[in-house]
């Protein structure tokens, strides 16, 4: 037993030893290629593990030094940060010896930091040329901020910034290193090489010859800035319009970001093609740096009762997952390097493979299968589980519906701390409001994909939608028991919002009926004297602003789920599932506009509800007390009192409110009126005391 151990240890040991260097040699290779300003690396070829960093800030205190650093990659490399060590050891209040304070370098303990509430630290997903950026601001400015809270200035108050620089020159000029050359004499030949192949690649794509004035060691951003110059002025010269979209995007993959960027403002016609790229590099595993075109890239769920591999098959937990991360993971780090963490201390336990492409998405169907199959055993009731692959109709709409309530709660958390939406705190929602965009618009390119691919995932959604539109009946709980996913349905057949809205909202509005009527619970107030229908010719203002906010909560998702729908119903293949860079300001933008909403007016017409221009009041009430009717014949609710208690509780709480013809004034002592409380008697159908 103990060899076995000791065998499976070793294993495991191998297994990340494999990716510490799979994950190092791409580092290695970004690094090269994209060099950065004011950061130099040297590797040694026999020892990819330890390298030189020299950085050279060009602005505060140590402007125009060099600062020489040494880096080690543990073996637990990208599970632990890299050590650096910094050997010109200058004046800075974070710098002791050789150690370096930075929060960047400093491993994140999961629990500890979740539970405190910090977010920083290192995470598996900080490349080395993010550490090194940050290394380098941090050596760039006056003042560095403390753990204990406030700045502390980086020359001290007892030198003067003469003395500070003077010794800070003394201390970089007396050390030397060997294996990188700092403060020796070395040729710069390599560094000018590095110039000239970047060059080339430029005066390659332009199809222009260097200029006979321009020498190796010239600078690469001022002829990069003349080749821009000499393509805009021969723009119509060159024969570029004859590339189709294949040629530009090999093209455009061996470029930098940087270069990238330079040819698209020269020849605008590959902008487009520039953005699906970028969107493209980003989609790598942020532990192994897979892409997806090697391995299966999928994003991190939340099951309440452990790992999917512990569950029974059989055992129903009856909560929906949650979605958890949303940062690319591959399925290797997940089954081999065993990663339950995300970026920012994220715990989950399912892997759910997206879309992305369609070689990616076959090569994922399997394990989709058991993802899917999985999920939909946790929160649905034996008696209600579906064959593969119907349960993909009740599974993805509720994780896109979580994407939804996920962004309604994290707002209503910032607007019940008193300062809304505004300020300091539009970040914070704009941050949320992109991430629940774009794991919506994942799930849904996902569903779209899996209804194309299984005819009969297809045929049960239109089956639903038809149902639906067809009777009053088929909108029922009992035929289209969650809204949300009808929703969800319509995106997938592409089919027009405006074509359902009117027999949409009038089922929500009537659903909605019996939460705010019943006032059998301590904690929840009553509005039991709504459930008394005045006559059309009076417009109960009291009914429009009590209801309104009975339903706010009901409200916002409605037209959350509904701006959802109406931005990404224009497409998402083009971006790889993700949602374009327009429709993430327009989500931001359209979050402001919800949380802005006072009534029923501004709320229906964000829904795209077809409203009276001018006479919106009597139509919204004449909707209300049409809900309350619906809501009775479809057994939504049963009437527990009498007609005259529910009118002399509603001439309680709304003096104005006409009397009926049936009313007399001597029924409040013939009924004992005065004496009756409606608290005790619920309205749900199946909760009588």
């Amino acid at each position: 037993m103990r060899r076995g151990q000791e065998k499976e240890a070793d294993h495991q040991s191998n297994v990340a030893m494999k990716a510490t260097m799979l994950r190092l040699q791409r580092e290695i290779v970004e690094l090269e290629k994209e060099p950065l300003e004011g950061i130099q690396c040297h590797f040694c070829d026999n020892d990819m593990k330890n390298m030189c960093l020299i950085l050279s800030p060009q602005s505060g205190p140590f402007a125009r030094l060099r600062l020489h650093f040494k880096v080690h990659i543990p073996d637990a490399y990208p599970r632990e940060p890299p050590r650096v060590t910094i050997q010109t050891v200058v004046n800075h209040p974070n710098v002791l010896a050789n150690y370096i304070c930075c929060d960047i370098l400093r491993p994140r303990r999961c629990e500890w930091d979740m539970n405190s509430g910090y977010n920083g630290g290192y995470t598996p997903a900080y490349l080395l040329k993010y550490i090194f950026y940050q290394l380098l601001s941090f050596f760039s400015v006056d003042e560095v901020d403390q753990e204990h809270g406030g700045p502390s200035p980086v020359i001290p108050s007892y030198y003067s910034k003469e003395n500070f620089r003077k010794r800070a020159e003394e201390e970089v000029r007396g050390y030397q290193c060997r294996s990188c050359g700092f403060n020796l004499s070395i040729s710069s030949s390599e560094t000018q090489s590095q110039v000239v192949d970047e060059l080339n690649l430029k005066l390659l794509m332009s199809n222009i010859s260097m200029p006979s004035n321009c020498d190796a060691s010239s600078s690469s951003n001022a002829v990069a800035m003349e080749i821009d110059t000499q393509l805009l002025g021969q723009q119509e010269k060159c024969s570029l319009g004859d590339l189709d979209n294949d040629c530009w995007l090999s093209i455009l993959d061996k470029l930098s970001d940087q270069d990238m960027h330079s040819l698209s403002r020269a020849w605008p016609p590959v902008k487009q093609l520039q953005q699906n790229v970028l969107i493209r590099r980003q989609l790598v595993c942020f532990y192994l740096r897979k892409t997806h075109t090697e391995s299966v890239l999928g994003i991190g769920l939340t099951v309440p009762a452990g790992d999917i591999h512990c569950l029974p098959r059989t055992r129903f937990i009856g909560r929906a997952a949650t979605i958890t991360m949303l940062d690319l993971l591959s399925e290797e780090a997940y089954t081999q390097h065993l990663v339950r963490t995300g970026i920012c201390g994220e715990k989950f336990n399912v892997f759910l493979p997206i879309a992305i492409s369609p070689l990616h998405f076959r090569s994922a169907l399997t394990i989709l299968k058991d993802s899917l199959l999985h999920l939909h055993r946790t929160w649905v009731r034996p008696e209600k589980l579906e064959r593969w692959p119907l349960c993909i109709v009740e599974v993805l709409p509720r994780l896109m519906n979580h994407m939804v309530l996920e962004l309604v709660k994290d707002c209503d958390e910032l607007q019940s701390s008193g300062q809304g939406l505004s300020g300091n705190r539009q970040w914070t929602v704009k941050k949320s409001s992109e991430k629940a965009l774009q794991g919506y618009c994942l799930l849904l390119d996902l569903f779209q994909k899996l209804a194309k691919q299984f005819p009969e995932v297809g045929r049960e959604i239109r089956n639903r939608v038809t149902m639906f539109q067809g009777s009053e009946g088929g909108r029922q709980k009992s035929r289209t028991p969650d809204l949300g996913h009808f929703l969800t349905y319509l995106l997938v057949l592409q089919e027009n919002w405006s074509t359902y809205c009117v027999r949409f909202t009038e089922e929500l509005l009537a659903r909605n009926v019996v939460w705010y009527l019943d006032g059998s619970k301590k904690d929840k107030p009553s509005l039991v004297h709504l459930a008394h229908l005045e006559d059309d010719s009076y417009v109960s203002l009291q009914r429009l602003r009590e209801t309104f906010a009975a339903n706010a909560h009901s409200l916002k998702l409605f037209m959350f789920q509904v701006s959802f729908l109406r931005l990404v119903s224009k497409g998402i293949d083009s971006h790889y599932g993700y949602p374009s860079p327009e429709n993430s300001t327009s989500i931001f933008q359209q979050t402001q506009e919800i949380y802005a909403v006072k009534d029923w007016d501004a709320c229906l017409r964000i829904c795209e509800y077809p409203l009276p221009v001018n006479k919106w009041r009597p139509y919204v009430c004449k909707m209300l007390k049409m809900a309350v009717v619906h809501s009775q014949a479809a057994k939504y609710h049963v009437m527990p009192f009498s007609k005259q208690q529910l009118y002399y509780w509603r001439w309680r709480a709304e003096p104005t409110c006409p009397a009926p013809s049936w009313w007399r004034p001597g029924d409040i002592d013939r009924y004992g009126l005065h004496r009756l409380r409606p608290k005790g008697l619920s309205f749900f159908p199946n909760n009588r005391n």
